[in-house]
């Protein structure tokens, strides 16, 4: 049987009907890959998208796709949607996740940070067809299905090839930039194609801090909804698009019309900063890990600068750095709440506030913010976002029970999972403890690795790393909970901590003092109860941490408590 031709046209949902008319009254590029030096407009996307529709066609058996009818069907079957990608996180990554929608597929990401028998383990979960597969990947994809095929299991590789891509060139310039790349000749909605809304569109892999690792399944309402910006937005986007945050938010960001400037993932504090002291940089997000990161760069580096040029006359001004991060009108972050001391600086620094969003890979979207308006509170999530609704299972505090225009539909191979994971009223259990002040919601811990049980009371270690950790001598601290393997009810209070590297031998044992001495008065008369033991991480020892660079209790336990 012949594949439908791709003079068909794009669905007709609202992913395609908005992104086709913005694609008609925005000509010029709206996406500045740095990695790949282009500049793509939304109508040249489209056309990518487009090519790389029809070779996914032609590549995968056609007993996939259901039969075209009446100038409808044609779609892949709604009974095994899921196709594989793996590209680089940049326009690749753009190119072939639209195109995988376009014919109502759905998006399985092979992680590179997973082992081959996990990312097959997850292709075999979702009975994925094939797998869309970009230059840089195709040796570790071919791997993967090699694997595949000698357990039974094969898999089409399908590679990516974009058009755009093959005649890349020319001057970085404004004016490359602003000039019209691709009209929309012979792109079109299909009227009589179309896909129910409750559809699988996207399989992202939570991080299994707790309960062990899961497949959330979003449907095709996530790329429905837009996220306009404002007049001359520019998202800096510098994560890697496995998660959330990145694979849909900054995404849909960028195809609602707001302009994103893509560089290397996770390029290092002193490559944000140059591009944001070259100036434009309207939004950035990141984890607190990256906040703290740029936060140490700016004071180690940046804030000795002379403020007038220097002696050979080159600009490298202190105010050129602080006119970039002033320039920000959205400085969000998202994962755990940072410590006290971060939104400090910046506010000190630079006269503006980093907001905090509550977003979890269940939800789809942030669901809490805090505002500009209110009083600092230490862990603050701030308010529901406009379509969230929220509770606490205990009125007033409690697990964190969140409703969103998005939410997930259910996880792969696991329909108890599924039930469990909501109350009866259909809220989703987040796993996080919280309590209300006011009207805002703040943030306690994850249940079951970053609370403590002393007694009757219970001790956030979010927290304590927050309170043990503010010292000029230690780089970084992670408390855990080393359960009791001696008989005992009482567990012991694990204190990982790393001095910087510039302390002599001397003054890391006084450090290491100072730290005990805290530890005491923070304890208090719960010390009693509750023993210790500071653990001083090595040159080469890491701090176990998940991919947005929350501590990783548990393996943090089995690494370098284990009994």
């Amino acid at each position: 049987m012949a594949h439908p031709d791709i003079s068909l046209g794009f669905p007709n949902e609202p992913l395609w009907i908005g992104l086709l008319e913005r694609a008609r009254t925005i000509p010029e590029a709206i996406l500045n890959d740095t990695t790949l030096g282009v500049k793509i407009s939304l109508a040249q996307l489209l056309h990518d998208v487009a090519h790389v529709r029809r070779k996914l066609r032609e590549m995968l058996p056609s007993a996939f796709f259901e039969p075209a009818h009446d100038g409808g069907g044609g779609l892949i079957k709604a009974s095994a949607p899921y196709i594989g990608l793996s590209t680089r996180p940049n326009y690749e990554f753009y190119v072939a996740a639209l195109a995988i929608l376009s014919v109502g597929g759905a998006i399985v990401r092979v992680r590179p940070i997973s082992s081959e028998e996990e990312n097959l383990q997850v292709l075999r979960e979702c009975q994925v067809s094939g797998i869309l597969t970009g230059p840089e990947q195709l040796a570790s994809c071919q791997a993967l299905t090699d694997l595949g095929e000698a357990q039974g299991y094969p898999l089409q590789l399908i590679p990516l090839q974009i058009p755009s891509l093959m005649s890349v060139g020319g001057a970085d310039t404004a004016a490359e930039l602003a000039k019209p790349q691709a009209d929309t000749t012979g792109i079109h909605v299909n009227k009589m194609q179309t896909i129910s809304p409750d559809r699988p569109a996207l399989v992202i892999r939570t991080t299994g801090t707790t309960g062990g690792p899961k497949s959330a399944v979003h449907t095709r309402r996530l790329f429905y909804r837009t996220m306009p910006g404002q007049a001359g937005d520019l998202t800096l986007i510098h994560e890697n698009l496995v998660w959330i945050s990145g694979t849909v938010a900054i995404m849909l960001r960028v195809l609602s019309g707001s302009r994103g400037e893509i560089l290397p993932t996770n390029p290092g504090p002193a490559a944000i900063w140059e591009r944001l002291r070259r100036g434009g940089v309207t939004r950035l997000t990141g984890y607190s890990w990256f906040w703290e990161r740029l936060a140490e760069h700016f004071q180690q580096h940046i804030a000795p600068l002379p403020d007038d040029d220097d002696a050979e006359g080159t600009s490298c001004r202190r105010e050129e750095y602080i006119r970039g991060a002033r320039g920000l009108r959205s400085a969000l972050i998202t994962g755990t709440p940072p410590p006290p001391w971060l939104l400090a600086f910046w506010k000190s620094a630079f006269g503006r506030v980093l907001h905090v969003g509550f977003v979890a890979t269940e939800l789809g979207e942030v669901a809490l913010m805090t505002s500009s308006r209110d009083e600092y509170i230490e862990g603050a999530l701030g308010r529901p976002f406009p379509g969230a609704t929220v509770k606490l299972s205990e009125g007033d505090h409690g697990e964190l029970l969140v409703k969103t225009q998005y939410l997930f539909s259910h996880y792969i191979a696991g329909p108890e999972k599924t039930r469990r994971a909501f109350d009866a009223e259909g809220y989703f259990k987040t796993g996080d403890l919280a309590h209300v002040e006011g009207d805002i919601y703040v943030f306690d811990g994850r249940i079951g690795s970053d609370i403590i049980r002393v007694g009757s009371e219970d001790v956030s270690l979010v927290r304590l790393d927050h309170e043990l950790a503010n010292s000029e001598s230690i780089a970084e601290l992670c408390t855990v909970c080393i359960p009791p393997n001696d008989g005992s009810d009482s567990p012991t209070l694990g204190i990982l901590v790393r001095f910087h590297d510039r302390l002599s031998v001397k003054e890391v044992q006084g450090a290491r003092d100072q730290l005990l001495l805290r530890t005491e008065r923070r304890l208090g008369s719960m010390s009693a109860k509750l023993p210790y033991h500071i653990r001083v991480l090595g040159q080469d020892e890491e701090i176990p941490r998940t991919f947005n660079m929350k501590p990783f209790r548990r393996m943090a336990v089995r690494k370098y408590f284990a009994s």
